[in-house]
């Protein structure tokens, strides 16, 4: 019995791999069956790039789009809106909030798309900020009309208008938010407003009447100044004076002015008297000018007066002022002297000139010319020789100087004038010949006589001749006077102490006036044995004493200085030492 059953399990269990396995097995040697598969989609009608919807109105963003199984999702600003999942997006009341960027994505089993951006913006008309708030003017005719209102709001524009009954337009030119325009007659009993509008609408602004009275008859005005007399030109010497008169009717005050030649300007009296050194002006403020002290360079300016009224300002015409120069008399009073020397003589020799400009003032001028041939062309400016005198150059041969003098007076200078030409010739150096002084030139050693040059010629030592001033004693020195017997040089020298002895006086004998012949011829005899006596005693002691020792002597030492051994002091007087000599 279970044997019977397993049988009949196994038959069902093959039954049922059967049944499994031959289906699958068909199959896989069957070919596969195709499955359809849509197209991707396409756009027909696409978005608008832009859309302006008024306030609270509707608008609606539609697609057009081929293809099957198509599904759609609306974005605002890059959100996706929820809901939004059809072709077309529709706002019924469009509110600030509905402004923005808008796209839709499309897309089916085959693929995507996305449609263009559509920006939508949401309008109101123009609301009013800032009305009129004059409601009526009063003005007169030429005055100006000024109004102001202002309104807000997208892309707004504004025009003014007036109406006046059953007229009405607008003001030309008056298309912003502020009326400005010349009252006239014509706007006498006007209503002006003001209207603010854009596309989505308008608004406008209260009226103001306007009243505008005729314009009050203008006051008279006075004529200006009427010149009756102009000035005139005047001729005047340089450093002279003149006048100028003007006269003018409707003047109350006038004033001078000055014009210049060359620039063209005008300068009031005042500010010339400052421009031109030593010109006296007065009477620039009256009707009549007075100009002394008149200088060259206001020839050729002019003058006019500036008439002033009530009636306004005339200027007269202008006149001019010649200014005649004063004639410089320039002359050349001594003319220059030329020479002929050698080159180591006359070592001060210079030309010179002497010129004179008379009574005309200015200042003279020099410059001298120089050439080696006496030729007028051939001179040549000596560099740097600009006064009255120069010193040629020291060269051997012969040189031709002139001088050109020039005055300058009243800012301009003459052309020169030429003094004579002159010849100035140096020669060779002169071998000098000495010339010596008569008269002795001396020093504290020697005399000479002394050549021009400074050579010293014939000189010497001086030879004294000496005069004892005062005898020395034993602890004073004393004195002695030397003259030069050859120049007559005199110098006063010191005798030792003790260097000699001091003579005894001899006693002075009185004579005895006798009147007898005999005893005078006593006397002489007695006096004349004395003297004899006198004269052996003394040879007596000079050969006694010579046989001892020698006489004292004196001699000249000239003191020595420097290294040189010029003499540098007076010579001093010295005794010598005494020698004795030998007996034989």
């Amino acid at each position: 019995m279970r044997r019977k059953n397993k049988r009949r399990w196994a038959a069902l269990l093959t039954a049922l791999c059967l049944a499994v396995c031959l289906p699958a097995t068909a199959m896989a040697t069957e070919e596969p069956i195709p499955i359809p598969i849509a197209p991707a989609p396409v756009i027909v009608t696409d978005l608008p790039m832009s859309m302006s919807v008024p306030l609270d109105g509707s608008f609606t963003l539609l697609l057009q789009v081929q293809g099957e199984g198509i599904t759609y999702q609306w974005y605002k600003d890059d959100v996706p809106l929820e809901g939004q999942t059809g072709p077309s997006l529709s706002v019924s009341a469009a509110s600030t909030a509905h402004a923005g960027r808008y796209f839709c994505y499309i897309l089916n089993p085959a693929g995507a798309l996305r449609s263009n951006d559509c920006v939508v913006s949401v309008l109101g008309g123009p609301v009013l900020t800032q009305d009129i708030t004059i409601t009526s003017l009063t003005l007169n005719a030429g005055d100006t009309i000024s109004l102001s209102a202002a309104a807000s709001g997208a892309n707004l524009a504004a025009q003014w208008y007036y109406r006046k009954g059953t007229e009405f337009g607008e003001i030309s030119g008056q298309n912003t938010g502020t009326l400005s325009v010349t009252a006239t007659e014509a706007y006498d009993g006007t209503e002006i407003y003001c209207q603010f509008y854009n596309d989505m609408g308008g608004v406008v602004t209260s009226t103001c009447r306007v009243t505008v009275n005729p314009a009050p008859s203008p006051t008279p005005v006075p004529d200006p100044p009427k010149v009756t007399k102009p000035p005139y030109g005047e001729v005047v010497e340089e450093r002279g004076s003149t006048l100028f008169i003007a006269h003018a009717d409707n003047a109350t005050s006038c004033i001078w002015r000055f014009v210049n030649p060359s620039a063209g300007g005008y300068y009031e009296y005042d500010k010339v008297g400052s421009m031109f050194p030593g010109l006296i002006i007065s009477g620039g403020a009256t009707d009549t000018l007075s100009l002394s002290n008149i200088p060259y360079d206001l020839n050729g300016w002019r003058v006019a007066c500036l008439f002033i009224g009530p009636g306004g300002e005339t200027l007269s015409e202008a006149a001019g002022i010649e200014v005649r120069r004063l004639q410089a008399t320039l002359s050349i009073v001594t003319q220059p002297v030329g020479g002929s020397m050698a080159l180591d003589e006359k070592t001060d020799f210079i030309l010179s000139v002497q010129a004179s400009a008379g009574d005309s003032g200015g200042t003279i001028s020099y410059q001298w010319e120089s050439a080696d041939v006496n030729s007028s062309a051939a001179m040549r400016p000596v560099s740097g020789a600009t006064s009255a005198a120069y010193t040629p150059v020291r060269k051997e041969g012969t040189t031709y100087y002139r001088v050109g003098v020039s005055l300058t007076a009243n800012g301009t200078t003459s052309q020169p004038y030429y003094s004579n030409t002159v010849p100035v010739t140096f020669t060779a150096k002169k071998a000098h010949e000495h010339v010596y002084s008569s008269a002795w030139e001396h020093n504290d050693l020697s005399h000479w006589h002394q050549c021009t040059c400074g050579d010293h010629g014939s000189e010497a030592l001086h030879s004294y001749e000496w005069t004892i001033l005062q005898y020395p004693t034993g602890q004073e020195d004393g004195q002695q006077k030397g003259v030069c017997t050859v120049c007559g040089y005199e110098t006063v020298q010191p005798i030792p102490a003790g260097s000699m002895a001091t003579p005894t006086p001899e006693p002075e004998i009185q004579p005895q006036r006798k009147n007898s012949r005999t005893f005078l011829y006593v006397l002489l005899g007695a006096l004349a044995l004395a003297a004899v006596a006198v004269a052996g005693y003394l040879v007596f002691r000079v050969l006694r004493s010579g046989d001892d020792e020698e006489p004292d002597e004196f001699e000249e030492t000239p003191v020595k200085g420097g290294e040189s051994g010029e003499f540098t002091e007076k010579p001093v007087i010295r005794r010598k030492p005494k020698r004795k000599r030998r007996r034989r």
